[in-house]
């Protein structure tokens, strides 16, 4: 009969786990596997010719060992027995400011309780919803302090103790508020220009623009890296994190570009976002709006006047994205005046943002 033994009494979560099997000379076909625990996927080797099996379990929770004769690719084989190892939670206390600012770093303490387990790094990560921002690996042992560099974008935060760079993975956690003074807050607006196919509206935040023309953006970023760049986004929100796609980097802490407008109709964001982990992930800070249509090839009236209201958040979209790749064929009926029928439209209408009069029925 198959005994197993665990090497630990009370093994902690992500670390190694050693099982024995005293007495038993395995056959060619056993096998040991380590299921269970929350996230935590399947992990099997073959033992013939092995005195003991090595693991490194997951979050804590309860795990099983398992040892199977005459198994096979095709066949599980015969249980002979099973051990239930429970991996329970090494952290105890995190020391984190309650606010910090803005790119100012976050001094974090923190206390681990291994007990007869061989202590082992973890990770201490700031994170901003479930985006890991910044990490550091513990020196190993019970309780220290590490430095953590604070985003360069506010709003709450978390520091963790995580045993991997997963998610899932957290130990414990406590939050940390980030501020932004004004004189390191950054500034978006559009420039207003004569190009044919743009017209900015009342306010520097949004402009009206048609596909793919040109729009001049004025910038100031006191916190600016290298790597800091410009994103079209879907929507009149700022994703996080920034989806990968084209960009605009902006190499200086202040001045102006030129990007062109997406091809198809609809409200995008153009946000101002800065890399964290070596740019393994993107974190918007600011934006401003774009609204892509046709109708703004007219130049019949400024949009400007017919926006006199102050700006405001405005889920609503000019027009419907084309249902195919053929952004350019929308019929000429939608682009004349739902009043009198004739002229075409080119004003925009405030707070509901329908372009859908000409100026004379404005």
């Amino acid at each position: 009969m198959v005994v197993l033994r665990s090497s630990l009494e009370r093994p902690c979560a992500f670390c190694p786990v050693t099982v024995t099997w005293p007495g038993q000379t395995p056959g060619k076909w056993d096998y040991v596997e380590l299921t269970g625990g929350p996230d935590f996927d399947r992990y099997w080797e073959w033992v013939e010719g092995k005195s003991q099996f090595h693991a490194t379990v997951g979050p804590p929770g309860q795990y099983t060992v398992k040892y199977f004769s005459e198994g096979g690719y095709l066949t599980p084989g015969t249980l002979q027995c099973s051990l239930v190892v429970n991996a329970v939670n090494p952290f105890r206390s995190l020391e984190v400011p309650g606010s910090v600012g803005a790119a100012s770093p976050v001094s974090v303490g923190y206390v681990l309780d291994f007990g007869d387990t061989p202590s082992r790094p973890l990770f201490v990560v700031l994170a901003k919803e479930d985006v890991i921002l910044h990490a550091v690996s513990t020196s190993g042992g019970l309780r220290g302090r590490v430095q953590l560099p604070a985003p360069r974008v506010e709003g709450p935060c978390r520091v963790a103790i995580q045993g991997t760079m997963d998610r899932c993975s957290a130990l414990g956690s406590q939050g940390v508020l980030v501020t932004m003074s004004g004189e390191a807050r950054p500034e978006l607006s559009f420039v207003e220009t004569q190009s044919r196919g743009t017209q900015a509206l009342a306010f520097p935040k949004a402009a009206l623009a048609a596909p793919d023309a040109p729009l001049r953006v004025k910038f100031r970023l006191p916190l600016f890296v290298d790597g800091d760049a410009l994103w079209f986004t879907e929507g009149p929100e700022i994703p996080l994190p920034i989806p990968r796609g084209p960009s605009y980097r902006v190499g200086a802490r202040s001045g102006e570009i030129e990007v062109r407008a997406p091809e198809c109709p609809g409200v995008y964001s153009l946000v101002y976002a800065t890399p964290f982990r070596n740019g393994a992930v993107r974190v918007g800070v600011t934006r401003v709006e774009v609204f892509v249509s046709a109708m703004a090839m007219s130049r019949e009236t400024s949009v400007t006047e017919a926006l006199p209201l102050a700006p405001r958040s405005f889920p609503a979209v000019v027009e419907q994205p084309c249902p195919s790749d053929q952004c350019s064929s929308a019929s000429s009926e939608a682009l004349l005046c739902k009043v009198c029928l004739s002229s075409a439209v080119s004003v925009m209408l405030s707070p509901c943002r329908h372009v859908a009069l000409c100026p004379q029925c404005a």
